[in-house]
């Protein structure tokens, strides 16, 4: 801390110490924040996505069967409502919507297969697994879907347990 005798200035404070310049520093900090952005609602999206994901698959290796068609009816509800959503009204491109698509009907395949008491699962968890990177990155998958699924019809969407 210092004083001018010759002009009538008050001391600095702690702050002022560290940061001769907060105007400038100000707009140092808007510059750096405009390079590095926060976490997008898009990418949220994804996580939010990818844990449910590994959740059902969780519940579904641990044999717990009900969750884990729980898990996966929802998911897929959700995955449904953004496939079927409006072009404007979404962050994702048409492609992004079929694959988003073809992983919910994945997923519907997968909790009627854990539904049905037939011996023989038509869709495997191993084969479920499959698609984690997919929902992990979605915005960069590029590739070819790994199974010849089509995304399901236009429908009503429901909730767990509900009647059409």
């Amino acid at each position: 801390i210092y004083t001018n005798t010759r002009a009538k200035i008050k001391p600095r404070t702690t702050f002022a110490l560290y940061f001769p310049f907060p105007f400038e520093f100000f707009l140092l900090v808007c510059f750096v924040c405009q390079l590095f952005p926060a976490m997008s609602e898009v990418t949220k999206l994804l996580q939010k996505w990818h844990a449910s994901f590994q959740k059902g698959t969780d519940f579904d290796s641990w044999g717990q069967l009900v969750e884990a068609i729980d898990e996966y009816q929802i998911l897929a509800r959700q995955l449904q409502k953004e496939a079927q959503s409006h072009p404007n009204s979404s962050e994702f491109t048409e492609d992004q919507k079929k694959t988003i698509g073809k992983v919910a009907t994945c997923l519907e395949l997968r909790s009627a297969a854990l539904q049905s008491t037939q011996s023989q699962e038509d869709f495997k968890l191993e084969d479920l697994k499959k698609l984690e990177p997919i929902i992990k990155n979605i915005l960069a998958y590029n590739k070819e879907f790994p199974f010849d699924v089509q995304p399901g019809p236009l429908r009503k969407i429901l909730a767990p347990g509900e009647e059409e």
